[in-house]
């Protein structure tokens, strides 16, 4: 590519020149350079690092507020999600489908990874208490979604309950808030499927909660009093 320097003469032309009017100085700046490629991932998130209590996790609960902006995309969005570094132990993630449903799954980042999703897509620009919940014992896992603010034909709650044969496990791996997949290889890392929207306050609990608790938390109760670890994010 060519770089130079121009002084500007005037910023509007007369309505016989065409382009702006200026003077081409002599700069070391100006010459021939040799570009190269400057990826872009575009996306906010927050990573949490690997640790024994994410380790620890079989069962489990998470459960966030979020604002989708555009929940229909070509590529499922993150919202918690956890997957083993080489991709090949056990992992979950909490994420957005491109249809623009809420979805839990259970498996191996890039191995089989089976899928419990919600019937009713979100809505764009609508503010949502969602969770998931699996049960390593019993396999058993449960969503909740339920707009904050309703319309009288709207459904009052909307859930979704299944089973997969997935295990929990000492997987090795961050935690990713607002995102789908962290690439740590060669280069800059950066991570995929961001979530497009607003997070508010996400919880991680360490066992499958009840339909009460989970239905307390979106009424408000605090997560302290649930015993769960928590961390808050805003994209």
């Amino acid at each position: 590519y060519e770089a130079h320097i121009v002084r500007l003469a005037r910023a509007t032309p007369p309505p016989d020149a065409t382009g702006l009017m200026g003077v081409l100085v002599n700069t070391p700046v100006s010459g021939s350079y040799g570009g190269r490629t400057q990826p872009t991932h575009a996306g906010s998130y927050v990573l949490v690092p690997d640790h024994t209590l994410l380790r620890g996790l079989h069962s489990f609960t998470v459960q966030a507020w979020i604002y989708p902006t555009l929940p229909q995309r070509a590529a499922a969005q993150g919202l918690i999600t956890r997957w083993s570094a080489d991709g090949a132990g056990f992992g979950f993630g909490f994420v957005v489908e491109p249809p623009g449903t809420l979805a839990l799954w259970i498996g191996g980042q890039h191995g089989p990874i089976e899928q419990v999703r919600a019937a009713v897509p979100l809505r764009a620009r609508q503010w949502y208490a969602v969770a998931g919940s699996y049960d390593a014992a019993t396999g058993q896992v449960r969503l909740w979604q339920e707009l904050v603010v309703r319309r009288p034909v709207d459904d009052a709650r909307v859930t979704a309950a299944g089973a997969v044969g997935g295990q929990g496990g000492t997987t090795a791996g961050p935690l990713l808030l607002g995102a789908q997949r962290y690439v740590a290889g060669p280069g800059h890392p950066y991570a995929e499927g961001c979530f497009n929207g607003k997070i508010e306050r996400p919880c991680v609990f360490s066992r499958a909660l009840s339909e009460a608790e989970v239905a307390a938390l979106t009424a408000g109760a605090s997560p302290a009093g649930l015993r769960c670890c928590t961390t808050s994010h805003s994209a």
